[in-house]
């Protein structure tokens, strides 16, 4: 047949080149452009330059030799007030041929009536143009054919169409219809094709057979592939998804772990920390105990004090304060204890304690160089506390078991170490301490079975020998060895808090030391039916090991610990103590094997920790405000399914 031919003002459109901008001429009166016409009014049909690009064709573009701007790089002036390549005269990439060269493909080797194939307006061979044979229609798949009726070409399929995959159609006219056929991953959508990302990789939302892959979404050409947040199924850079899209619930809107939770699975099940504000104070907090109620309510007991020179003396005092604190539902509140003055110190962790004994609250704090007694023994009754003193030179600790006060003080020296039992006023027992020697504060330790425990630490000449003694209360007036052993490293330490009594009746001590300043280290020794082993807990080379013969330089690690419901030991710190966002790590003894669970938090340092029946943790702890020089202390509790275990 003739091949199609493009009337002379089409071409001379197709070469046109195109811009949004102005008047070049004396405006031609027409100042109504159509709808969709996005550049100045009177450049619309103005007789003096051809405007492209502006949304709707410009009918300056029919009139020959006028100024075309708006293209560029040998772009032209579609038809449709477009800028595109076809048409510059030139077979660009991605182009089969150019509608403004002849055409030079035939239609007769295609079993078409003989003609040449016109260039369509994609620029692309229009081979639909070409004429049918005259033996189309009759039923039979003839030599001269492509196809007919269902009938294909033996041989012919979609790579003759410059297509990777599948399926060739016949057309009314014995036409080959190659709509079907497409390429995956070649960035456009066709045929079957649902999505095309300009590849054929998997797990990137849009498979290597161009559909979206579960849980994703995908858009566009190329397609852009995202997860679908709320669907229930965890994919790409989805942290979480709990099959909705809501926040404050762990896994938030778009699909990420919240502050302070910590989810798994999928649909993703989140667990969050339940993190309450008792207090925010101008003061530093320096230390703090926990206990539950009868009922398993939480109350806690804090110590700030408030720094001052003393006008007569000029010493260095300050004002303590022993505070309490209680909840009503999920709200906290404070209240003054006591209040005394003091030489100015940092109060340690032994040095303030409290418990619930009997249902009744009890507390102790020490209150260093005061004359109405340095030994302070509160009971809540009636919603009041009463106070009973005792004065020993220095306390290292004291503690609440068997329905008695246990503690440890230096009576008239720190060499005059002593051991009191009963209640500060009524001491049943008040005994030297012979024997013992320590360098580091002593501990105490009670037992489930009511056996008492003490723990001693005694260095060797220049810091780098240590001997740690666990005694034990044999009888009324008897303290005997149970485990003596020389630690290894070259400076070590104990962990500032009294050895950890478990369920069985036995007892469990720590250590933090160096190992020739390469490594830090957290160590149990744990009695293994009549012998004692030392047991690697957890790798703390993050903090300091700096050494020296005048003792040891290191960052101090807060530890927390408590045995939980099954009886197991737990050993809680914050690791690492500088970030902005860190991670309780809970270390426990499973067995014979030590295992770490973590729990991402808020920036804080624990104080106390409790383990309850069900398995539930409770924190007490310190972070920083938001507001420069304040401090907050926070209740925290983790269900036991929360923990992270690693």
């Amino acid at each position: 047949m003739a091949s199609v031919r493009y009337p002379l003002v089409l071409l001379l459109m197709l070469f046109a080149a195109c811009s949004g901008g102005g008047d070049a001429q004396p405006d031609a009166g027409n100042d109504v452009p159509p709808a969709g016409w996005t550049c100045e009014p009177r450049a619309y049909g103005d007789g003096a330059v051809c405007h492209c690009e502006c949304g709707a064709p410009d009918p300056d573009c029919t009139t020959p030799g006028l100024i075309v701007t708006g293209c560029i790089n040998n772009e032209v002036c579609t038809p449709a007030g477009t800028c595109s390549e076809c048409g510059n005269g030139a077979v660009n990439a991605g182009e089969a041929c150019d509608v403004a060269l002849p055409a030079q493909a035939e239609c007769g080797p295609l079993g078409f009536e003989p003609g040449q194939v016109p260039c369509n307006a994609s620029c692309e061979w229009a081979y639909d143009q070409c004429a049918p044979l005259v033996t189309c229609g009759n039923g039979m798949l003839d030599p001269a054919e492509l196809c007919e009726g269902t009938a294909i070409k033996p041989g012919l399929d979609c790579t003759d169409y410059n297509r990777t995959s599948g399926t060739l159609s016949c057309s009314s006219g014995c036409m080959i219809n190659s709509s079907g056929c497409y390429t995956c991953g070649d960035g456009k959508i066709e045929a079957v094709e649902t999505c095309d990302d300009g590849n054929t990789t998997n797990g990137n939302g849009c498979s290597s057979t161009c559909a979206p892959e579960t849980g994703w979404q995908c858009s566009g050409q190329p397609s852009v592939c995202s997860p679908k947040c709320g669907d229930g199924m965890r994919v790409g850079n989805e942290a979480c998804d709990d099959s909705n899209a809501n926040s404050n619930d762990g896994c938030s809107a778009t699909c990420q772990v919240e502050q302070d939770c910590t989810c798994s699975g999928t649909p993703s099940v989140c667990s969050c920390a339940v993190t309450q504000l008792i207090t925010t104070t101008t003061q530093s907090i320096d230390t703090g105990s926990l206990a539950l109620d009868s009922s398993g309510q939480p109350h806690a007991i804090y110590y700030y004090g408030i720094d001052y020179t003393d006008p007569v003396t000029n010493y260095l005092m300050e004002h303590g304060h022993a505070m309490y604190a209680t909840r009503s539902g999920t709200s906290w509140g404070t209240s003054l204890m006591q209040m005394w003055d003091q030489t100015r110190s940092i109060m340690r962790p032994e040095y303030f304690a409290l418990e619930s004994d009997g249902g009744t609250m009890r507390a102790y704090f020490h209150r260093l160089y005061n004359t109405g007694g340095t030994f302070a023994a509160a009971t809540l009754s009636g919603g009041n506390w009463q106070f009973a003193y005792d004065n020993p030179y220095y306390i290292y600790g004291a503690l609440r078991g068997g329905g008695n006060w246990h503690a440890l003080v230096a009576g008239s020296g720190i060499g005059d170490l002593r051991y009191y039992m009963g209640s500060p006023g009524a001491w049943t027992r008040n005994e030297p301490l012979t024997g013992f020697s320590t360098n580091y504060p002593a501990r105490l330790g009670h037992a489930s079975n009511g056996d008492v425990y003490l723990t001693t630490i005694t260095r060797g000449s220049m810091y780098n020998t240590y001997n740690l003694k666990l005694s034990k209360r044999l009888n009324a007036t008897t303290w005997g060895p149970v485990y003596d052993v020389q630690t290894t490293g070259t400076c070590v330490f104990p962990v500032t808090h009294e050895p950890l009594a478990l369920a069985n009746g036995e007892i469990m001590a720590f250590e933090d030391g160096f190992n020739n300043l390469q490594q830090r280290w957290l160590r149990a020794h744990v009695r293994s039916g009549t012998s004692w082993v030392v047991e690697n807990v957890a790798d703390l080379s993050f903090l300091s090991t700096s050494c020296s013969g005048g003792g040891a330089s290191y960052s101090v690690l807060r530890t927390v610990t408590a045995a939980d419901q099954h009886g197991r030991p737990h050993i809680l710190y914050a690791s690492p103590p500088t970030t902005n966002s860190l991670t309780f790590e809970d270390h426990y003894r499973d067995g014979n094997t030590w295992r770490v669970r973590k729990f991402p938090i808020t920036k804080g340092t624990p104080l106390d920790m409790f383990i309850d029946a069900a398995g539930t943790t409770h924190i007490l702890a310190i972070a920083p405000s938001s507001t420069p020089s304040t401090t907050r202390l926070l209740y925290i509790r983790i269900s036991e399914s929360a923990w992270q275990t690693m």
